[in-house]
């Protein structure tokens, strides 16, 4: 139980950034009638489910949109999951600075990314972010390996933890402030989203080719929200995510059958939901530009029927 939770722990801290970064992979508009009438913005993730790359949680080269094409990037997150033994609610604030000055490229000269910086103290409402690791995988000559680009700043409290009181406030806001070794410094408020409560439901099957999903949330007067469609490797207990779909904050939606339809029920033994409402944005700080990203996520995990 604890290895699921931490590579649950690890894909919420992916999808912290694949909701907000660089530029998305191709992309189609499907028109679906069935009962609801959206039009979505249907993404694939995975091309390969086979590629270890997509098996480690967090990979900036991979499924995680990588977030070096801005110099500055903070997140914060309010994470829950449901369909668990243990069902998950988490705060999470992150913080990357990046060097773009000092590039790190593969043997076969593929960059990578760029070295990170750590210019102070970073807080999130007054709580002190810890620096750990900043390390990516990448495939070479047919072996997974992982480099450590250098620190970023990580705060994250999750339910029944006493150390970490920082806490994620819907609809209110998060206080960042960075207190540089040299220099004034920089504080400002990130905005945070209104919570989202997904749930899904699971009708008809794979086998008889009509397994349909409908998907419901607390509607909210934003633009539109994001849901992340994954599965859990059953022989790797990790988690995999498929599809990034973008629709109208409407409260409801039926996943078109085709995206369930050929995923092996041999391999992955569940499927994963992950509704997302964000705001996505800019912000200047001593004449510095920041890539901000704030969200609440609800991660629903239901067995393949």
């Amino acid at each position: 139980m604890k290895q699921v939770i931490k590579n649950i722990m690890l894909m919420l801290f992916a999808l912290a950034f694949i909701s907000g970064c660089d530029k998305p992979l191709p992309t189609e508009l499907v028109s679906v009638d069935n009962g609801i009438s959206d039009e979505l913005e249907i993404e694939l993730i995975a091309q390969d489910t086979e590629d270890e790359l997509y098996h480690n949680g967090f990979d900036t080269t991979g499924i995680a949109h990588n977030p070096t094409a801005y110099s500055n990037f903070i997140t914060a997150s309010g994470v829950k999951t449901s369909g668990l033994l243990q069902p998950i609610h988490a705060s999470i604030a992150t913080a990357i600075f990046f060097d773009k000055s000092n590039p790190i490229h593969t043997p076969g000269g593929r960059l990578l990314g760029f070295v990170t910086r750590t210019p102070g103290v970073v807080r999130f409402n007054n709580h002190q972010a810890q620096r750990v690791p900043y390390v990516i995988s990448f495939r070479d000559h047919g072996m997974v390996r992982d480099t450590t680009l250098g620190m970023r700043y990580v705060l994250s409290f999750r339910n029944g933890n006493p150390h970490n009181q920082f806490e994620f406030e819907y609809g209110s806001s998060v206080n960042f402030k960075l207190e540089p070794l040299i220099g004034t410094a920089v504080e400002f408020q990130i905005p945070t989203p209104q919570e989202i409560t997904g749930s899904v439901t699971l009708s008809g099957s794979r086998e008889n080719k009509n397994l349909r999903a409908r998907l419901n949330w607390n509607k909210a007067d934003t633009a539109g929200i994001e849901i992340i469609i994954g599965v859990l490797d059953k022989r790797k207990n990790a988690s995999l995510p498929l599809y990034r779909i973008r629709t109208r904050d409407d409260g409801e939606l039926i996943v078109p059958f085709r995206l369930l339809a050929e995923i092996p029920k041999d391999k992955f033994s569940r499927l994963i939901f992950t509704f997302i409402r964000k705001f996505e944005f800019n912000r200047t700080g001593g004449n510095v530009e920041y890539h901000i990203l704030s969200q609440s996520l609800h991660t629903i995990f239901v067995d393949i029927p």
